[in-house]
């Protein structure tokens, strides 16, 4: 009798602590095991005040057997439950995958939308881009033609003037000898009359003629304007000739050329510049063709030579130098003029940069300088210092990168 009130308390306390921690299911099956322990135990408890032991057995085992079903029962409850939520959990998942996925789509064709639509702006942009770099390539272009234009016309003026003196020498020098032939022509009219009958007197009239119009005279000066026709000639043909070498300026194709000519070409050019108050010293090494663009490096030399002139003062010096290894070919041109201040040398070659007067020039003569160099995969350094002097030191591989052929 003990026994089943010691564990009708134990089950008591067991259901009244599920009920306090428990969750719903749990207090169903706490309540409804209360409530069939209170049962059993009021009919232990009658049966044993009737004295009747073996229906307390009976009941005791019917008991116990309930209880054991009523926790079969739960368990088996228990896990459907679980089952149930397990199944909904799941199913909640699944909802909440569908939504993500279905927000990750709209996500995703949002972004699609405004990748799009950027692509768009970019690719516009781009176009613009393009289309002002176009642009400004071809202003640049058109500025670079007309610096050359201008160049060109001052060149022009110069030739002028440099072929004007040997066509003055020309002329003057073919007025004289004309009024000497005609001199030449008298003497001979006489030596025609002469005949078997006359010899001794024309003789005596032709070597009185030649006293009167000093015929010694006239001798050696027709030599002399014969020879300043030559003179006059052949520097006219020089002029030609370095006009020739000079006018590859619109060449696009790559030749071996020797640079001596071509920078003995482009220093005639600049006769009428250099004049008599500027020396001009070259000291030329043993060096062999090169390949390059040949009108391109006499507009190379054209304008370091001009800047050399226009900063070199009366009695200033400009030299040239050449050299040549095996794989590259080095030239120097230095002047004994003003110089460039240390702050502005790395702006030199910058587009539309000079350090000239307004009108005197437009600040791409070593901006195309620079192109040219680099078009030939060469390098162009500068030295300088104020009232002593500048050095440009070019310096071009002999075999130009890219030739197919070698």
């Amino acid at each position: 009798m003990q026994y089943v009130f010691l564990n009708a308390l134990i089950l008591m306390v067991y259901v009244v602590i599920i009920l306090k921690i428990g969750n719903r299911t749990s207090k169903i099956f706490a309540i409804g095991t209360l409530f069939l322990v209170l049962c059993l135990s009021l009919a232990i408890i009658g049966t044993y005040m009737r004295g009747d032991a073996d229906k307390l057995i009976i009941v005791f085992q019917l008991g116990i057997v309930g209880q054991v079903f009523i926790f079969s029962a739960g368990l088996s409850y228990k896990y459907k439950l679980t089952e149930l939520q397990k199944q909904k959990a799941q199913e909640g998942i699944i909802v909440q995958l569908k939504e993500n996925q279905q927000l990750q789509t709209k996500v995703n064709r949002e972004l699609e939308q405004e990748v799009g639509k950027r692509t768009v702006e970019i690719n516009q942009q781009k176009e613009e881009l393009y289309s002002t770099l176009d642009y400004l390539k071809q202003t640049q272009n058109q500025l670079v033609q007309n610096e050359k234009m201008a160049g060109i016309g001052q060149l022009t003026a110069g030739i002028a003037h440099e072929i004007n003196n040997p066509i003055n020498y020309i002329t003057a020098s073919s007025k004289a000898l004309k009024n000497d032939i005609k001199d030449y022509d008298k003497i001979l009219d006489l030596y025609a009359e002469i005949n078997k009958g006359n010899v001794e007197e024309k003789l005596s009239e032709i070597a009185q003629l030649k006293e009167d119009l000093e015929f010694v005279e006239i001798t050696a000066e027709t030599e002399d304007l014969l020879n300043n026709i030559k003179v006059g000639g052949e520097k006219v043909a020089e002029i030609v000739k370095s006009l020739r070498t000079f006018s590859r300026l619109d060449e696009s194709d790559l030749k071996k050329v020797n640079l001596h000519e071509n920078i003995d070409a482009t220093i005639t050019i600049l006769n009428n510049r250099i004049g008599t108050h500027i020396e001009i010293e070259k000291q030329y090494g043993n060096i062999l063709e090169v390949e390059c663009f040949p009108g391109e490096l006499n507009q190379v030399f054209l304008n370091i030579l001009n800047n050399a002139i226009d900063a070199t003062e009366a009695g200033g010096k400009i030299i040239v130098q050449t050299k040549q290894n095996l794989e590259t070919c080095q030239i120097t041109i230095s002047d004994t003029g003003k110089g460039i201040p240390k702050e502005i040398q790395n702006r030199i070659f910058e587009p539309f940069f000079t350090t000239k007067d307004v009108g005197k020039g437009k600040g791409l003569g070593l901006s195309t300088v620079h192109t040219i160099i680099k078009k030939h995969y060469g390098t162009i350094e500068v030295e300088s210092q104020l009232d002593k002097g500048t050095t440009f030191t070019i310096v071009i591989p002999v075999i130009h990168p890219n030739n197919k052929n070698n």
